[in-house]
């Protein structure tokens, strides 16, 4: 996965990197949600369960299983 300033679309996955050698999956289902205040948009993520050592996308991530998922995310 190579790094992106691009504008998020829906299906698009990301990886987050909390701590050394530890990343998470996530996965954009929605982008220009409106929020509460009515100028700033939202995207809605979800952000897997399944941790990795290594900045690869492992192949059971794909489809989305509601049990791999931690939970839904406004950003």
């Amino acid at each position: 996965m190579q790094p992106s300033r691009k504008k998020p679309k829906s299906g698009d996955v990301f990886v987050i990197q909390p701590k050394p050698n530890l990343y998470f999956y996530g996965k954009v289902i929605k982008t220009d949600m409106p929020s509460k205040n009515l100028v700033i948009l939202c995207n809605l993520i979800y952000i897997y369960r399944v941790p990795s050592k290594d900045k690869v996308l492992p192949p059971r991530l794909n489809p989305i299983r509601l049990s791999e998922l931690k939970f839904p995310y406004r950003l």
